[in-house]
């Protein structure tokens, strides 16, 4: 029965490319490992380990991956893993597609939980220590993979990108791409994030549905600092447009920055067209 919820619910948001969930669901959680990162400071203590570090089917272990680290936004219900559901919107499920589809190389994907009093966007994430994160991240794959530390990408979803001194915006090592996705552009936050583009490559991607920002006025000074900054709107959502976004920029934005290896010389000409964002 869950595998049928699952082939409905993607046929009605138009993933077809998650059909077969009846065959990744299971693989899926065998290769999810769940540990503890700095528990009290962001989680209760009647709660699981909170974090998970993903590795995908063709990673292979001898060689060093780059990693994504995905900040949730706030937690009301203070859930473990709030984006991690099985559902076509979840991120390992987004991480296989493009994989499987060759637009990115194979990546570590982890994810820590923020449910102690994560309701609020100024205190989302706050003090999270990105380096000790990777580090615990490393330490409970236990070599079944390996962290290549100069392809870090940090990901902040909603409230895991507003806290100006937190999380996506403060981060504590050097990153490939910051990727902002449907965050707040409020007076503290969008400075910071305008800010981190002199550091890092930002990418923003968002929707107009559910809340007004000003978006225009960010696009046009993330214009300004030139390739280290980019901005892209999305539309066409069905249900849920704030984390139907989720997917739509992690697609879009990922294969820019992590792109797969250089192709064979027989097929260089295919290698190189261009990756084009989902159609709305």
């Amino acid at each position: 029965s869950r595998v049928l919820a699952l082939a409905v619910l993607a046929s009605a948001l138009g993933y077809g490319t998650v059909a077969r969930a009846d065959d990744g669901a299971q693989s899926r959680e065998t290769r999810t490992t769940r540990f503890a990162f700095q528990h009290k400071r962001f989680m209760f203590s009647r709660q699981g380990p909170g974090s998970i570090a993903y590795v995908p089917r063709t990673a292979a272990s001898d060689k060093p991956l780059p990693i994504v680290v995905f900040l949730h936004g706030l937690n009301v219900e203070e859930k473990e893993n709030p984006e991690f559901d099985q559902t076509p919107l979840d991120p390992r499920v987004v991480a296989d597609d493009l994989i499987a589809e060759g637009k990115t190389r194979p990546f570590i994907l982890a994810a820590p939980t923020h449910s102690r009093y994560a309701r609020g966007t100024r205190v989302m994430w706050h003090d999270f220590d990105l380096q000790a994160f990777i580090d615990a991240t490393e330490q409970a794959l236990g070599g079944r993979a390996h962290v290549d530390r100069d392809n870090i990408v940090l990901v902040g979803h909603s409230g895991g990108g507003c806290n100006p001194t937190g999380g996506l915006l403060a981060p504590n090592m050097k990153l490939k791409a910051a990727l902002a996705i449907d965050t707040c552009l409020d007076d503290k936050s969008m400075p910071a994030l305008l800010g981190l583009a002199d550091t890092t490559k930002v990418f923003f991607g968002y929707q107009r549905s559910v809340w007004q920002r000003p978006f225009d006025e960010f696009a046009g000074a993330c214009a300004a600092k030139g390739s280290n900054c980019k901005a892209q709107e999305f539309s066409g959502f069905h249900r849920n447009p704030h984390r139907e976004v989720l997917r739509a920029a992690l697609s879009a934005f990922l294969p820019e920055v992590l792109p797969p290896k250089a192709a064979q010389p027989s097929s260089v000409a295919l290698a190189s067209a261009p990756v084009l964002p989902p159609k709305a």
